[in-house]
C-alpha cells in the first residue's frame, strides 16, 4: 500500500493506474451502491479487521468515512449506477441536491403565503395576526425581535404548524422533506421587500416537516408574530420540545442561500 495516505480517483484512467501500481481496494460486499466517480480511496484506520485496507470515499464526504467507508468499488463508466431504492433522506442529501423552485409556482400550494390586509383609519391601522377561519386554529402566540443581518433556523417540526406573520424586511427559506409531498427535495426562498418606505406584512404558513429559517434583513429589527397550532413545550411545558435544530449540526443540507 505503500506511504500514501490518500488517492483521487476522477477517472477510469486512474483507477486503472491504481491497480498497475500494486494497491489492491477491499471490497467487502458486491450488493452494495457503488460509488461514482470521483471519490477519493484512503486506508481505514483504528482497531477493525479492516486496518489497513483501502475504501471509497466521496470526495466532500471524508468525514463521513463511518457510514460510506466500507462499499465495495466500481468505476465502470459504461453501466449506469444502480437506482436507490429508497428516497435518499435529507441528512443523505447534499445542499446542491435540493432542487429549487420559484415561489410562485403551484407547487408550492402547501406552503400559503400571502401579504396580509391592513385595516387603516384615522386613528391608525391593525392587522389580523390570526384568524381560526383563515390560518387553523392557534393554541399559541408570541412576538420576536431579530437583529438585522441574523438568521433564526434552520429548524422543523414534526407535528407542529407555524403561521408566521412578518412585520418587516426578510429572507424565508423553506425545504420539503415530506417524503410523501410532491415537492419533496424542492426548496424555496421568499425575499419579504420594502414597497415605498413601507413594509405590507407578510404570512406564511409551514406545515410539519417543512424544514424553515428565515434572516432580517432590514437595518433595524425584524419583529415577527407566530401563532402555531401548538403549545411550545406541551401544557405546562412538561413535554419533550417538538424541534429538530438543524442549525445545531455542521453537516446539514439545509443552507440558506
Amino acid at each position: 500500500m505503500g506511504e500514501r495516505q490518500e488517492v483521487l480517483i476522477s477517472s477510469q484512467a486512474d483507477w486503472h493506474k491504481f491497480l498497475a501500481e500494486g494497491d489492491t481496494p477491499s471490497a467487502t460486499s458486491a450488493s452494495e451502491p457503488r460509488p461514482r466517480c470521483p471519490f477519493i480511496l484512503v486506508p481505514l484506520q483504528g482497531e477493525s479487521p479492516l486496518t489497513g485496507h483501502w475504501v471509497p470515499v466521496f470526495c466532500s464526504d471524508k468525514e463521513r468515512l463511518a457510514d460510506i467507508g466500507l462499499r465495495s468499488i466500481d468505476v465502470n463508466d459504461d453501466e449506469p449506477a444502480p437506482a436507490p431504492t429508497t428516497e435518499p433522506s435529507a441528512r443523505e442529501r447534499r445542499a446542491t441536491d435540493w432542487k429549487y423552485v420559484p415561489p410562485s409556482e403551484s407547487l408550492w400550494d402547501w406552503a400559503r403565503a400571502q401579504q396580509v390586509q391592513e385595516y387603516h383609519d384615522n386613528r391608525g391601522y391593525l392587522v389580523e395576526a390570526a384568524r381560526s377561519d383563515t390560518t387553523g386554529h392557534a393554541e399559541m402566540c408570541y412576538f420576536s425581535w431579530t437583529k438585522p443581518g441574523v438568521t433564526r433556523g434552520p429548524h422543523e417540526h414534526r407535528r407542529q404548524t407555524d403561521c408566521f406573520l412578518f412585520l418587516g424586511p426578510a429572507h424565508v427559506w423553506l425545504w420539503d422533506d415530506r417524503p410523501e409531498s410532491s415537492s419533496y427535495g424542492c426548496r424555496t426562498k421568499y425575499f419579504i421587500s420594502t414597497d415605498g418606505g413601507n413594509c405590507p406584512p407578510f404570512r406564511i404558513i409551514v406545515p410539519p416537516g417543512v424544514v424553515h429559517a428565515y434572516r432580517a434583513a432590514g437595518l433595524g429589527y425584524l419583529q415577527v408574530i407566530n401563532c402555531p397550532d401548538r403549545l411550545y413545550a406541551g401544557w405546562q411545558k412538561a413535554e419533550p420540545v417538538d424541534e429538530i435544530r438543524h442549525e445545531d449540526d455542521p453537516h446539514t443540507p439545509f443552507i440558506p442561500w
